[in-house]
């Protein structure tokens, strides 16, 4: 009921640009620090006074620019400089480049830097990490530094059954909140052991599986065969031997 009657007062004519400033960076940043951290759907009638805080916050980590265009150093020198009439009629470009740098691109930069920073070790070690799943964790490549591995899946059937495949550029991973459904762009054959064979499934153009059927994932490091050439004395990552090793060794050396 609050908030009903806080949006009913904001649409009034005299206090629409007053509105949209505290708005749009709050707005700005919670877009992006959803695309880059894997979360549920907001619903922004609930959280108006969260997009309107992290707008203020960014007037204020910003407000020492304020000074070029005529502001003081204060938390609410961009608010008295933007909804000032004399400056909406100012046509300097260092005006319009502020503008364009406060209200836009910076709070769109926030959320990137938040991110790294809570990866960064000093701080990670006292704080929550903000991707909830291990899923969202390895496919978003920050657990391997990677998106692209080979991977067996092992399906919670009767028979166990087991999926060997290639997770690559064109493969995809479904995030949070949505149901764990994996994309593998290659199918590759497994053996009895339960190795990869070396070619994968003719005309198949990968698979699609769903969460609800898999038991464990398996993943492996390696290059995709079909992605370059095999040098002289290659031998596929998964059989490879310690003779093997030593034998291209004692090649490099001679």
């Amino acid at each position: 009921m609050v908030i009903f009657t806080v949006a009913q007062d904001i649409w009034s004519t005299d206090k629409l640009i007053l509105f949209l400033v505290f708005f749009i960076p709050g707005f700005i940043s919670v877009r992006v620090y959803d695309l880059i951290v894997p979360g549920g759907r907001r619903d922004f009638s609930k959280e108006l006074f969260v997009v309107v805080a992290y707008s203020a916050i960014n007037y204020a980590l910003l407000s020492p620019l304020s000074v070029l265009v005529g502001g003081t150093i204060s938390p609410l020198s961009w608010l008295v400089v933007i909804t000032n009439p004399e400056n909406l009629h100012i046509k300097g470009e260092l005006y319009y480049a502020l503008l364009l740098l406060v209200v836009l691109i910076c709070p769109a930069l926030w959320p990137g830097i938040f991110y790294k920073l809570s990866k960064w070790n000093p701080i990670s070690k006292h704080i929550v990490s903000p991707i909830l799943r291990p899923w969202d964790y390895l496919f978003s490549g920050q657990a391997t530094g990677s998106r692209s591995f080979w991977v067996i899946v092992h399906l919670n059937d009767e028979e166990h059954k087991k999926i060997g495949g290639r997770f690559g550029r064109r493969s995809y991973a479904s995030s949070y909140p949505h149901e764990e459904q994996i994309y593998l762009e290659r199918i590759y054959p497994l053996t009895e052991d339960g190795e990869f064979e070396d070619d994968p499934i003719p005309s198949s153009e990968g698979m699609i599986i769903f969460g609800r059927d898999i038991l464990a994932v398996e993943f492996f490091k390696g290059e995709p065969k079909e992605e370059k050439p095999k040098p002289k004395g290659w031998h596929p990552f998964w059989k490879r031997t310690a003779s093997t090793t030593t034998e291209s060794r004692e090649k490099k050396e001679e």
